[in-house]
């Protein structure tokens, strides 16, 4: 047993070395997350986080999803108009993106207004029609910044989760477009 006791002696430096690193580690890893946890808390008066696989859902969250459903159908249906008209390749490149991604979107939020046992908002086709650029660009500036503020109420008061991290992707993409789309203004 007294053989062992220098080694004993060496690996208890080594383990609280590794214990102090790990410590470090965590604390680096939760404070990196901590604008991630506030803005991923659910409401002082909400249930706490919810399942992911869930439907526990309120008012706040049906209201969102329905609205976002009707904004994402309208902006898609005004994406695909703009794209083949487009007079430049940079907008065409972001309606041909607005188009690709909110298109399955629309299909994820009407299957979860499906599976609360909510209609989803009727379609509008009035997207097609002759559009400018300039047309495009500042009717979609409006659209994203609806989206902004629709998503903005869904993470004050929404519970279902996957709505919430729908929000916050809404809030983080949409703010680039709009600063993409502004720029595409700026330099006609």
């Amino acid at each position: 047993m007294t053989a062992h006791r220098p080694q004993a002696r060496r690996a208890a430096p080594l383990r609280c070395v590794l214990t102090a690193v790990l410590a470090a580690l965590l604390a680096v890893t939760a404070c990196s997350g901590a604008d991630r946890d506030t803005a991923d808390a659910a409401p002082r008066d909400a249930p706490g986080p919810v399942d992911p696989g869930s439907t526990e859902h309120n008012a706040a969250d049906v209201a969102f999803v329905r609205a976002m459903v009707a904004r994402h159908r309208e902006a898609v249906a005004l994406a695909e108009a703009a794209a083949p008209r487009a007079e430049s390749a940079a907008v065409r490149a972001l309606a041909e993106r607005i188009a690709a991604s909110q298109g399955p979107d629309v299909a994820t939020m009407t299957g979860w207004l499906d599976d609360w046992g909510e209609d989803a908002p009727a379609t509008d086709d009035d997207g097609d029609g002759a559009l400018s650029d300039r047309a495009f660009l500042t009717g979609m500036i409006d659209r994203h910044r609806d989206a902004v503020d629709l998503a903005g109420a869904e993470l004050a008061e929404g519970v279902h989760r996957p709505a919430r991290e729908l929000a916050r992707a809404v809030v983080t993409t949409r703010t680039a477009e709009i600063g993409e789309m502004t720029a595409l203004l700026a330099g006609d």
